[in-house]
């Protein structure tokens, strides 16, 4: 069947404004320690990749 789409919207605006109360009444944020982790794990991922695409496109050509 068919719903009113009036009812439909009225609905998700209600269950969004019980999520967002329930994430503001949430912990004190997360673990710094996790968040520089995190980071860390990135950088090293990114320096990581550049080494691979250096050393794939930066090789020498062998003559023939």
């Amino acid at each position: 069947m068919a719903q009113d789409p009036r009812e439909t919207w009225q609905r998700l605006q209600r269950t969004l404004q019980e999520r967002g109360q329930q994430f503001g009444k949430g912990g004190g944020g997360g673990n710094p320690r996790q968040a520089l982790t995190g980071l860390l794990g990135l950088v090293v991922l990114g320096g990581g990749a550049m080494v691979v695409q250096a050393s794939l496109f930066n090789g020498e050509i062998p003559s023939s």
